[in-house]
């Protein structure tokens, strides 16, 4: 996990690339499953194996314009950075 950010309502979200390579989606939704959040929002490119490990919540996949998403499950979006 490269970053966190707690959103509230008032939020705006702040895009900033913090890491990049080795995504291991596992550890996230680890994270996400432990914190219990009312929606989780991961935000990437996609080339990683899909999670082994579930959540409770709605999950949106923010992902970049080039992307390989096919095999995630959830709401997607894609931004162009």
């Amino acid at each position: 996990i490269a970053h966190t950010q707690t959103l509230k309502k008032e939020s705006q979200v702040q895009v900033k690339r913090h890491s990049t390579g080795g995504t291991d989606f596992n550890a996230v939704f680890k994270y996400a499953k432990e914190k219990k959040p009312d929606v989780f929002i991961v935000m990437t490119d996609g080339y990683a194996p899909a999670p082994e490990i579930t959540v409770k919540c709605p999950v949106l996949w923010v992902l970049t314009k080039h992307n390989d998403s096919s095999h995630l499950t959830g709401k997607k979006v894609t931004i162009d950075v």
